[in-house]
């Protein structure tokens, strides 16, 4: 009896969720914000082992990719396997950071959403709801370029606040969908923020705190998970006047203080030191060695807030949803070229010698799968469903 009760169970996951034979656990990590989000880290240089990490999910997205026909493949259309993208191989801190995060929080198959835009602000570009931005239209409505159907707002003729780019393909909720089209257990792991140098450039700077909070909170709500850990990268001091870049010191200080006291304010908030990475030369960005170090850095700081196996910040279970900057010369040196995104401000970093154009890209793919048993792929997809979810709190802070 109990040999035909297996054999029943086993029946019954392969009649019922006939994609379970490629699902898993997954846990989905968030990168978004403005160029050094982006990055310009050497993809030619980087070792086999990061620069083609094929146990990692990767959907990213540029929103160069807009307007600018070199870039029009930007905009990943399923999951591939994380590698360096675009014209030149660039790449941001989520190289590093998915490398340290998948062997700090090994019981999940780590994924990587990225959406991110040099020379962006949230009161223009990255608060939910906003207007298109009439002066810069391709970092217009970045909060509905990540978010998606996932996102709360309206955006109509009739409300006078149509989306500019309404049949654009959206991120997290295409991505999620794609994960539960394969019955997966998904999770939220930590959002990354990797941005301020545009409002430390003008008096944006002084609301910088309230409109980054708002962010956290709107975020937060629109994915159902009050207690989803974000890791904010504390805008670098070579920004500053002193440090030869053209951001007043008091709209530098103004944004760091806000980053700090957002993250002291909120449990599941903490900001990581960017000072000491070597920089790019242009007071902006990183040089290649800077975003690898950003990268370990937020994957030290998340994988402090997130508990493995304890189903994560909900991420719906077995999924949910509908559906930058900077290329490179031909030499590939860095660029000068500074760049304002309504009033803020950033450099270009390098810029691609066909169009000039702030870009990063990401070619579409597909997607690798880990073995497990149809069996325990079952009940992993059942106890995804059932939405078993949770975050524990941290230790007192640094």
């Amino acid at each position: 009896m109990r040999q035909r009760s297996v054999h029943a169970l086993a029946l019954i996951a392969s009649l019922s969720v006939p994609s379970v034979a490629l699902a898993e656990d997954v846990r989905v990590f968030i990168l978004a914000g403005q160029s050094n989000a982006v990055g310009y880290g050497e993809g030619a240089d980087l070792p086999a082992a990061l620069a083609n990490q094929t146990d990692v999910l990767y959907d990213f997205f540029n929103p160069a990719s807009r307007s600018d026909p070199d870039y029009a493949n930007t905009a990943s259309l399923d999951w591939e396997p994380l590698t360096p993208k675009g014209v030149g191989q660039w790449y941001g801190p989520e190289i590093t950071f998915a490398d340290q995060i998948k062997a700090a929080l090994p019981d999940r198959r780590t994924a990587v959403v990225k959406v991110a835009a040099g020379g962006t602000n949230i009161r223009e570009h990255w608060e939910r709801g906003l207007p298109s931005d009439q002066k810069y239209p391709d970092k217009s409505q970045l909060f509905h370029s990540l978010m998606g159907t996932l996102d709360s707002a309206e955006y109509s003729e009739a409300n006078g606040n149509p989306l500019l780019y309404a049949s654009e393909p959206t991120r997290l909720d295409n991505a999620l969908d794609r994960l539960a089209t394969r019955g997966d257990n998904v999770e939220f792991g930590c959002f990354l923020w990797v941005q301020g140098e545009n409002e430390a450039g003008w008096n944006a700077a002084f609301t910088y705190e309230e409109k980054l909070t708002g962010l956290i909170a709107a975020v937060r709500e629109d994915l159902g998970t009050p207690e989803l850990p974000f890791i904010l990268g504390r805008t670098a001091l070579q920004q500053g006047q002193a440090q030869g870049g053209p951001s007043p010191d008091a709209n530098l200080a103004a944004v760091r203080a806000a980053q700090e006291a957002v993250a002291a304010a909120d449990p599941f908030v903490e900001w990581v030191d960017m000072d000491d990475l070597p920089g790019a030369g242009d007071s902006f960005h990183f040089a290649t060695e800077g975003y690898q170090l950003l990268g370990e850095r937020l994957a030290t700081a998340c994988a402090d807030l997130v508990q493995p196996g304890s189903g994560g910040s909900g991420a719906g279970g077995s999924g949910s949803g509908a559906g930058g900057e900077g290329g490179a010369p031909s030499g590939g040196a860095s660029a000068g070229g500074a760049e304002s995104g309504g009033g803020g401000s950033d450099t270009s970093g390098p810029t691609s010698t066909s169009s000039g154009a702030n870009s990063d890209s990401a070619d579409g793919g597909g997607c690798s799968h880990s073995g497990q048993s149809p069996s325990s792929h079952f009940l992993l997809a059942a106890v995804g469903l059932l939405g078993v979810l949770g975050l524990r709190r941290r230790p007192a802070r640094r």
